[in-house]
């Protein structure tokens, strides 16, 4: 997440939007995969709103590209729901998974 999150900003400075479009597109379909392949690997169901958030995320971005529309506040909006939707499904898979250990170890002793 640390990584796009940096290729976002760092793709924010470049001077040809037609090129940050398709950048902005490529970032969110590698972290897309990212989560795709977390997902498969554990099937948890925090997860899986991930990926289904993500997949939103990238359609947004592919439909602005596509349509060649310029960034407005409804994309913002949208843009930044599903950012935090995504930040609180993997915050609160990590508190889960926490927990889930700390009552596995628990009962193990």
């Amino acid at each position: 997440m640390l990584a796009i999150t940096l290729g976002f900003a760092l793709a924010g400075s470049i001077t040809d939007k037609s090129v940050t479009r398709a950048v902005y597109l490529l970032l969110d379909g590698v972290l897309a995969l990212g989560l795709l392949m977390l997902a498969v690997r554990h099937a948890t169901r925090w997860l899986g709103v991930a990926v289904l958030l993500q997949g939103v995320q990238f359609s947004l971005h592919a439909y602005y590209l596509v349509a060649a529309r310029k960034y407005d506040n409804l994309y913002a909006l949208v843009n930044n729901l599903v950012s935090l939707g995504v930040l609180l499904c993997l915050l609160a898979g990590s508190i889960l998974a926490r927990r889930w250990r700390k009552a596995s170890d628990a009962a193990a002793k």
